[in-house]
C-alpha cells in the first residue's frame, strides 16, 4: 500500500512541476505570439490577460480533478484493506462481536 501511494504522489508532483512550467512557458511566449499579429496596445493587453487567466484556470481545474482522482485511489485502497483485515479477523472491529463474553 505504501509503495502504491508513492507512487501516486510521484505522478501528481511530476504532472504538477509539468503543467506549471508549461504555463509559465506558454505565459513567456505569448507576447512574441502577440507582437507578431501588431494589435492595438489595449486589444493585446486584454488578449494577454485574458489567455493567462484561461491557462491558469485550465491548469488548476486540471491539477485539482488529478488530485482528486489520486485521492479517491488512495482512499479506495485503504477502505479495501481495512475491509480485508477486519474480514481475516486482524483488527478486531465489527466481527468480535460474537466473541465477546455475555453476563446471563
Amino acid at each position: 500500500m505504501v509503495l502504491l501511494i508513492q507512487t501516486i504522489l510521484t505522478a501528481l508532483i511530476n504532472y504538477t512541476i509539468g503543467t506549471l512550467v508549461s504555463v509559465f512557458s506558454f505565459t513567456l511566449s505569448l507576447p512574441s505570439l502577440l507582437y507578431s499579429f501588431a494589435p492595438s496596445w489595449p486589444s493585446a493587453i486584454a488578449f494577454f490577460s485574458v489567455a493567462v487567466v484561461a491557462s491558469l484556470s485550465l491548469v488548476a481545474t486540471y491539477l485539482a480533478l488529478l488530485y482528486a482522482a489520486g485521492g479517491a485511489v488512495v482512499m479506495t485502497t485503504v477502505a479495501f484493506v481495512r475491509n480485508q483485515r477486519r474480514i481475516q479477523g486482524g483488527s478486531g472491529g465489527p466481527e468480535a462481536i460474537g466473541r465477546r463474553s455475555h453476563y446471563d
